[in-house]
């Protein structure tokens, strides 16, 4: 059913109320994800970060010129939008204390909110720093991931979500 249906079908509560099942007018969240939903996206970025190495590869073995500027500007673009596709597929989490500091999905977090709003990281997450944070960003700086720090921050979001998020069973291979 489409959300429009939905909608058309009754009452007050919004399409988006009933297509997530939320009798309380607004989203639960998600406590968990299935092995498959983080593998799946742990095999997108994969392959993304993969074709980025082929990339400079063959650019860097290729005689065209001094293309090292142009380079670094397309890798931390691509970086900086990554991190938002890393965060999308997990945005609906629910979100508690951790207690220690900062973890990945928090650093994340901020990061993604930062680049959307005007891309200089936003300061304000309780016991951040630049040189306990797994990116070493510094608070009050434009964004620029690079290839290491994303890929940095990749591995430790998966880890995170495993470790806090997925279901209990075997981690299966990925579903297209």
């Amino acid at each position: 059913m489409t959300g429009k249906r939905i909608a058309d079908a009754g009452g007050a509560r919004g399409w988006k109320d009933r297509a997530h099942g939320s009798a309380g007018g607004g989203m639960d969240g998600r406590r968990t994800y299935t092995r498959s939903e983080i593998d799946r996206v742990r095999l997108v970025i994969g392959s993304q970060l993969e074709a980025y190495r082929e990339l400079t590869r063959a650019v860097r073995a290729a005689d065209v010129g001094d293309v090292q500027p142009s380079l670094a500007e397309f890798e931390h673009l691509l970086f900086n939008t990554l991190a938002l596709a890393l965060d999308r597929p997990f945005v609906h989490r629910v979100r508690t204390g951790t207690g220690a500091g900062p973890s990945p999905l928090d650093e994340l977090e901020v990061i993604c909110d930062s680049l959307l709003r005007d891309g200089v990281l936003r300061p304000g997450l309780p016991g951040y720093s630049p040189g306990s944070s797994i990116t070493g960003l510094p608070e009050g700086e434009h964004i620029r991931l690079s290839a290491e720090q994303f890929e940095r921050l990749a591995e430790a979001v998966f880890a995170e979500l495993e470790e806090r998020f997925a279901e209990e069973g075997p981690a299966g291979p990925p579903s297209s």
